[in-house]
């Protein structure tokens, strides 16, 4: 069955193919697949630079920020090649094909599924959600445990968990709290994805999920519940 019958930029709009996207870069092929990057990443990179540049000198801040805003930048960035990979590896070993892959601010932007040269099932969609946010989830967990690890405190008690994990900061405030960094960023990432708005995979994944689960419904009414449910997001 058809991922979803929904336009996921515009749900009362067309079916028809659009026009590859002009706010993105080409990078290149990976595996026959057209690589974009988003210009939104580098406006952002513009404004962190320059709010790190206006207040790293300024009283009470940390004279490593620089250092720590390029680590969570890089933290982020593996984000988007753990999606990349999920992408990559449905690709190569199943049918849901891509032509092309657009990396946005949260990582992998998703259009339509019926767009691609090969329309991608409801299963394959969800699948290609549920991968990724799970992949994002159990990275930032690893880098947890790597954390309370590299601690002196006893590894087997909640309590010393619960301690670093209601810290302020997201361990921004020094390098040396990368880990405790990389598990909030990986965390962040997931739940921004997750969140239904246009070209996030979390979008797809509840159509796709709502079609699978309401499949004894009418097409008219289940089409019109999702369209509702998505312009409420």
């Amino acid at each position: 069955m058809p991922a979803f019958d929904i336009d996921s930029q515009s749900p009362g709009g067309s079916f028809e193919p659009q026009p590859a996207d002009s706010w993105s870069m080409p990078l290149g092929q990976i595996a026959g697949i057209r690589l974009y990057v988003s210009y939104s990443i580098f406006v952002a990179l513009a404004v962190l630079a320059g709010i790190v540049a206006m207040v790293q000198n300024q009283g009470g801040n940390n004279g490593d920020l620089p250092m720590v805003a390029m680590t969570a930048v890089a933290i982020w960035s593996i984000g988007w090649v753990v999606q990349l990979i999920v992408q990559l590896s449905l690709h190569v070993g199943t049918r849901a094909k891509s032509e092309s892959i657009t990396i946005g601010l949260l990582g992998i932007e998703v259009g339509n599924p019926l767009y691609h040269r090969h329309p991608w099932s409801a299963h394959a969609n969800l699948a290609s959600a549920l991968f990724s946010l799970c992949a994002l989830a159990l990275f930032g967990t690893a880098c947890l445990v790597i954390h309370m690890r590299t601690l002196p405190v006893d590894f087997y008690q909640w309590s010393s968990w619960k301690s670093e994990l209601s810290k302020p900061g997201f361990g921004l405030d020094s390098v040396t709290n990368c880990y405790l960094t990389a598990m909030w960023l990986f965390w962040i990432q997931a739940a921004c994805q997750a969140y239904p708005l246009p070209r996030n995979v979390g979008r797809g994944a509840i159509a796709s999920a709502s079609a699978l689960f309401a499949a004894v419904a009418d097409d008219e009414l289940l089409f019109e519940l999702l369209r509702g449910g998505l312009r409420v997001w």
